[in-house]
């Protein structure tokens, strides 16, 4: 018999309503909102990243007809609970039970409570874009809820995101955890020496574990986030190499530009807000020596803490706050359904995770 809770997360009630508003402050389970107008795309946008947030935190609570200071504004915009999931639904694609109840306080003043129960199972992620100006969405953001506000996750959020899904699963830990620098036979990942390294190159395939990029010239935008997507993805994959002055068929290219070992570093640094352990060398293709970077696969999510590249350039030369990246085949992507599932998979065999039973 099936005993898991799909949702977690509890409704309130009018005297725990009553206490938020007192209190005057929105919270990382309670929501302010003075109406929230879903006949523009604004007023949708604000409404479904605040529904993904919930989702993926412990759930939530979305207050409407209150100001941001807790005050009933004293009317209530008409709103129904099958309207609410259907337009959640098919924005998401998937089941997601809204509930929807309108209280009257000690004052007489209405308050509609939106209940966004968080689902314990699995990630919920930005389905498409939608655009509303500072508000916008964009396909493939994964939101949380942090310091009362609904806001891109972080590597650290994600921690808490994942540690929700596998306890739901059935998963549980072996204490005290291994740390991320493990002995090298452990560790996700494997370094070539530099024959081998030479005849991968050479071989003019770029695959799971090798990245190939034409630019060394940490100057330029596009040298700047193509050298940290291409770490990004890597370290949520299985790790691998770099390889720097070469096109897309491993050939060397006629102006490569320097890397700056320790600007690289702090680049990575500064934009994934680790260092991710990177390994510089060179290997020699074709009577030239060319920089690489190896780095090992990390057993955490690595989320980008700030953008890098050019905003006003094509969206896959930039790097934004909060993207997740992922090598697939012979591609860097930005990290889907599929490949969160696969970055889940690696953390469980990289952290002594067991499973019990399950899931609950």
């Amino acid at each position: 018999m099936r005993t898991s809770r799909v949702w977690v997360g509890k409704q309130l009630t009018t005297y725990e309503v009553e206490s938020f508003l007192r209190a005057g402050q929105e919270t990382d389970d309670v929501a302010f909102r003075e109406s929230l107008r879903l006949d523009a795309d604004r007023g949708r946008a604000v409404f479904f990243r605040d529904v993904a947030a919930f989702t993926n935190f412990i759930g939530g609570h979305i207050l409407v007809g209150v100001t941001r200071e807790g005050r009933p504004v004293g009317s209530l915009e008409d709103l129904d609970e099958r309207g609410l999931r259907r337009l959640v639904e098919s924005f998401f694609g998937g089941r997601l039970l809204l509930q929807y109840k309108v209280y009257e306080l000690s004052d007489r003043s209405p308050v509609g409570l939106i209940f966004v129960p968080g689902i314990a199972q699995h990630l919920v992620i930005i389905p498409r874009s939608l655009e509303a100006g500072e508000d916008s969405l964009e396909a493939g953001d994964v939101y949380f809820r942090r310091d009362g506000r609904s806001v891109k996750a972080t590597s650290a959020d994600f921690d808490l995101i994942l540690g929700k899904i596998l306890r739901a699963r059935g998963y549980v830990m072996v204490l005290p955890p291994r740390p991320y620098r493990k002995p090298p036979d452990e560790r996700i990942g494997r370094p070539l020496d530099e024959a081998r390294l030479a005849r991968a190159v050479s071989r003019g395939r770029q695959g799971p574990e090798m990245v190939f990029l034409a630019e060394a010239d940490l100057e330029t935008p596009r040298g700047r986030s193509d050298l940290v997507r291409a770490v990004a993805g890597l370290a949520n994959a299985r790790g691998g190499y770099v390889v720097l002055g070469v096109d897309e068929r491993g050939r060397p290219v006629a102006s490569p530009g320097s890397l700056d070992r320790r600007a690289a570093a702090e680049l990575v640094r500064e934009v994934l807000g680790e260092d991710l352990g990177l390994e510089f060398g060179e290997v020699s293709v074709g009577g030239v020596r060319l920089p690489t970077i190896f780095l090992y696969g990390a057993d955490h999510v690595v989320a980008a803490e700030a953008s890098c590249g050019d905003p006003e350039g094509p969206r896959d030369r930039y790097v934004a706050e909060g993207d997740v990246y992922y090598r697939r085949r012979t591609e860097t992507v930005r990290a889907g359904t599929r490949e969160f599932e696969a970055i889940i998979k690696k953390i469980v065999s990289a952290k002594d995770y067991f499973r019990i039973a399950g899931p609950w």
